[in-house]
């Protein structure tokens, strides 16, 4: 008596046919529903409004809303995906626009206010 389980039994080659092989996708998706293409300047805008976070600062969140503005409006016309993506950039360009002013204001303003000996 062994401890552990048999081994699991090969299938013949008639019924490994009848299996996906690793190369083979297989979609799981309904029947008739098509995925259609994401907007590429939405991503960008994403991506330039992410940027805007970290890297570029004004540029990027100048970008980032001007790019979204436009692939929304391609959105109109177009039949794609990324309306999402377009809606996150300009909220996330907004702020960091938002944020950047007040920060350079308040910059300017310590820098003017500072007393000079």
């Amino acid at each position: 008596m062994s401890l552990y389980p048999p081994a699991p039994v090969r299938p013949s080659a008639a019924a490994a046919g009848a299996w996906a092989s690793p190369r083979q996708v297989v979609d799981f998706t309904e029947p008739g529903y098509e995925k259609r293409p994401t907007n590429v300047l939405a991503f960008f805008s994403l991506i330039a409004a992410a940027s805007a976070w970290f890297l570029t600062g004004p540029l990027g969140s100048g970008a980032g809303l001007v790019l979204g503005f436009m692939s929304l409006s391609q959105l109109k016309k177009r039949e794609e995906d990324g309306r999402e993506l377009a809606l996150i950039a300009i909220v996330f360009s907004a702020v960091s626009a938002i944020v950047g002013t007040v920060m350079l204001v308040s910059l300017v303003t310590m820098v003017f206010n500072s007393a000079v000996v």
